[in-house]
């Protein structure tokens, strides 16, 4: 397992004034069917395997929206249970964001979710998603294997269509289009970092997969279309090995996460690749599903989704 050096980590810090905004974190996203009524059970137990593995260390929130945070205690605890529980409606999105560190800021752990209600047309087709960070110092912590089988065991209780897991662009969680410019800059380089835009690609993962990483989770719909876990099981060269999470299943490539940092010729994803190209036949991109019009358009969207093609 590789770590990341000073100087790579150094590379990504980006800063507004004095404020970090951007680091290198490890990010874990699951995209789950609606309506979140039919999931909320599985993604309670993610929600509590994560807070029991991160321990009583956030400090602020946002719930339903809105651009009002609050201090994290009792109460707040007390609406996210009763969201997840079904004794109180969120609304027609269930939407939290939880955090440590200084309020409104950027900390080292947390999550964000958003739970969509019943689809009302054709045209609603955006899936729920739900995505946690890490600091980068949990990997030396627990490991390569430690930390994939937190994940795993995160993973396994939602029904999801696709997920992924690995190095990211960790950003405070209200700067996006503040960051972009400098994540479509720094994608160029790390190749290996995914960029931190789920509610971008929560548009995507009811068709297909939609991108591919250290970890890559394949639920059941998706892992029929590739023949099932046996029949891909079979399609696996050295250094890559699948698991069963839940109703789905996981690629993992050994190793642990990279950067695939263009300056470095020793940071190899050719381990990533293989993984992308048993599974692009189940991705889904479409240049009209855009990180940003301006910033980031379609066809460069595109372009990083199929990055390891």
């Amino acid at each position: 397992m590789k770590m990341p050096t000073p100087r790579q980590i150094d590379a990504i810090d980006t800063f507004q004034y004095e404020e970090r905004v951007m680091k290198l974190g490890i990010g874990l996203t699951l995209y789950f069917k609606r309506p979140f009524s039919d999931v909320r059970e599985g993604l309670h137990a993610f929600w509590n395997t994560y807070h029991e593995a991160v321990g009583e260390r956030f400090t602020w929130a946002r719930l339903g929206g809105g651009n009002r945070s609050r201090k994290v205690g009792p109460a707040v605890h007390k609406t996210i249970a009763a969201w997840f529980s079904g004794t109180l409606d969120p609304g027609p999105t269930c939407w939290m964001s939880i955090h440590d560190g200084p309020m409104d800021c950027m900390g080292d752990y947390g999550m964000v979710l958003q739970g969509e209600g019943v689809a009302r047309s054709e045209e609603d087709e955006e899936s729920g998603f739900v995505e946690v960070v890490f600091p980068i110092s949990e990997l030396e912590r627990l490991g390569e294997a430690g930390l994939a089988e937190l994940m795993v065991q995160m993973a396994a209780p939602v029904d999801y269509y696709a997920g992924v897991a690995g190095y990211c662009f960790q950003r405070s969680p209200y700067k996006y289009l503040k960051v972009l410019p400098n994540m479509k800059a720094l994608s160029k380089r790390f190749i290996g970092v995914e960029i931190t835009a789920a509610d971008c690609l929560a548009y995507l993962a009811e068709r297909g997969v939609p991108t591919v990483n250290w970890l890559t989770f394949i639920g059941k719909k998706h892992l029929e279309r590739l023949g099932g876990e046996v029949a891909l099981g079979h399609q696996l060269s050295a250094g890559l090995s699948i698991h069963r999470v839940g109703s789905g299943a996981a690629i993992a490539c050994a190793g642990g996460p990279r950067l695939g940092d263009s300056n470095d010729p020793t940071d190899d994803l050719s381990i990533f690749r293989q993984a992308y190209a048993l599974i692009r036949p189940v991705q889904f991109v479409n240049s009209i599903y855009e990180f940003d019009a301006l910033d980031f358009p379609g066809d460069e969207t595109v372009a990083w989704l199929t990055r390891l093609g």
